[in-house]
């Protein structure tokens, strides 16, 4: 009896040495909204040429170098925004008469993740800004050539009987995410 009483006794001690303590902790949470957008490899120039005809009645080329660019983008949207979108215009220089630039957007490959957006595949550039990626949500691309969508520049020929050599000129190309 009596180690039935010291067993219960020690149960006893066990079951009210083990109060419950709790404490809580608030946390903060901020989340930024981002609308970045780069173009890389960002430091090199396109240039598209026409090749010199090397006999009579022979067609002229477009002949290009360094024409692999990637748009490297990231977007947190607010809210209050269902989607961005990415525009491209010409913003300085015009495009020598005769002829028209195209830009094809590839499909999106890299590293990245979210919802990048849908391609619109080929455009012809112009003054006003064109939609060339669209419907993009919460994304990031990865960073740098062979992440996000690759672009292309074709100058094509539109009317042989406009083509002025003298008419040579030199772009500017403007990118922009913005909220839809």
């Amino acid at each position: 009896m009596r180690c039935l009483l010291i067993i219960i006794i020690l149960f006893n001690y066990y079951v009210y040495s083990q109060t419950l303590d709790s404490h809580t902790s608030n946390l903060n949470f901020n989340i930024p909204e981002v609308a970045m957008l780069s173009i890389k490899p960002s430091n090199e120039t396109v240039f598209l040429n026409l090749t010199n005809v090397t006999e009579a009645g022979e067609n002229s080329q477009v002949v290009s170098t360094n024409n692999n660019k990637w748009i490297n983008f990231t977007s947190c949207l607010n809210v209050s925004t269902s989607y961005r979108n990415i525009s491209a215009q010409i913003v300085t220089g015009t495009t020598p008469s005769g002829t028209e630039l195209k830009m094809t957007v590839a499909n999106y490959s890299g590293s990245g993740a979210g919802n990048y957006g849908i391609p619109i595949s080929n455009i012809t550039l112009s003054n006003s800004p064109q939609n060339i990626i669209t419907n993009i949500g919460g994304a990031y691309t990865g960073n740098g050539e062979y992440n996000g969508y690759q672009i292309t520049y074709n100058l094509s020929i539109t009317n042989y009987e406009l083509l002025d050599y003298n008419d040579s000129n030199s772009l500017t190309i403007s990118f922009t995410l913005i909220d839809n």
